[in-house]
């Protein structure tokens, strides 16, 4: 989806084509337009909501469980 965004130009992808229904990308646009209409660049705003969801099994806590397990 192409957008602009604070005269800038930019470019949304809403998903691959055998995964995503036309119903699904409809929504997915109009959920971004209202993001637009509000002020929100979606990009931003996806990109924020990723980052807030972090696994639970990042590298930091698994490598220091491993050093403390195998250190001794």
């Amino acid at each position: 989806m192409k957008y602009r965004f604070v005269k800038k130009e930019k470019k949304l992808a809403l998903g691959s084509d055998p995964l995503l229904t036309l119903a699904q990308a409809r929504r997915m646009r109009e959920e971004a337009q209202l993001l637009l209409i509000s002020g929100i660049d979606p990009s931003a705003h996806r990109k924020a909501e990723r980052l807030a969801i972090t696994p639970e099994h990042t590298f930091e806590p698994v490598a220091r469980e491993w050093v403390t397990s195998n250190v001794n």
